[in-house]
């Protein structure tokens, strides 16, 4: 068993995974990862996760949809193409949002 201050719950966490040393830990790797390639919009992309950048160049639109929902949309505009942006529950992140900022989104594409 590794020698470290854990919660309980933490402890049997590690336990369940058969971690005998540190360096296990360390050789750990995730079943899963995301690769963010940057991708020009098309037709081609619909209905799959791409990573797009550019700047925002429109006014920061935000809605509430129902109690305790929001909605936040904006347009990202780089050389040859712009793509509308919304996002669901992120009113604290889009303060931070506005004309002109250079932006990295990744998320579904909708070609319509």
């Amino acid at each position: 068993m590794i020698n470290t201050k854990l919660t309980p719950k933490r402890k049997e966490i590690v336990q369940t995974m058969n971690f005998d040393s540190l360096f296990s830990v360390l050789r750990y790797y995730p079943y899963r990862y995301d690769y963010f390639n940057h991708m020009t919009p098309s037709f081609s992309c619909h209905d799959k996760k791409i990573t797009f950048e550019g700047k925002i160049s429109s006014n920061i639109k935000i809605e509430r949809i129902t109690k305790g929902r929001m909605k936040t949309s904006f347009t990202i505009t780089n050389n040859n193409s712009s793509v509308k942006v919304v996002m669901f529950n992120r009113f604290a992140s889009s303060k931070i949002f506005s004309i002109d900022t250079n932006i990295v989104v990744n998320g579904k594409y909708n070609s319509f």
